[in-house]
């Protein structure tokens, strides 16, 4: 609501400007203050989860590079377990017709 003034003869001043902007200003302030303080809140919440997640993501990555560097030892280790294995075979196929 306006406030009016008493004396419509009443003269502007610039001190009587600079004190109802100052007010108004003031207001203004307290009110995108008001504002902005739930979306700081917010902000910071989200910088909270993004920071354990991304403890929880590195914590994932390390096990999917151990789960990966076992894989590909096994996989070498299996090759070599192939190789074995046909060595094997063939020796007992020899060894067998020898016996027979």
């Amino acid at each position: 609501m306006k406030k009016q003034r008493k004396n419509k003869n009443d003269i502007v001043t610039k001190t009587y400007l600079d004190k109802v902007l100052d007010e108004r200003f003031d207001r203004f302030k307290l009110y995108f203050d008001f504002r902005f303080e739930r979306i700081e809140q917010m902000a910071e919440e989200f910088l909270k989860y993004k920071s354990f997640m991304l403890d929880k993501l590195d914590w994932l990555v390390g096990k999917y590079k151990k789960f990966d560097e076992e894989y590909t030892i096994i996989s070498g280790k299996s090759i070599d377990i192939s190789k074995t294995l046909e060595d094997h075979e063939t020796r007992i196929t020899t060894l067998e017709t020898k016996t027979n």
